[in-house]
């Protein structure tokens, strides 16, 4: 019995809804660390980068991993 997807499909489309959101995530890590704080705002601005900093870099870490598995997955094809 076919369901019109194969797995292959499934996990492709997966893949590229999870590159999607991660993306995402990215740019809103970035703005976050462009923000721009009037001094007396300066302390709670950097309390919320410095969290997002580390996140970005776990993001980016990630990233790199699906990008290697896409590689793999292109090859395949």
């Amino acid at each position: 019995m076919s369901f019109g997807i194969s797995v292959g499909e499934s996990i492709a489309a997966e893949h590229q809804e999870l590159l999607f959101e991660l993306n995402g995530l990215q740019r809103a890590l970035d703005e976050i660390a462009h923000l721009q704080a009037d001094p007396q705002q300066e302390t709670e601005v950097n309390a919320v980068k410095v969290p997002a900093l580390t996140t970005h870099h776990r993001l980016d870490d990630l990233a790199g991993k699906l990008r290697r598995y896409e590689s793999v997955q292109i090859m395949a094809a």
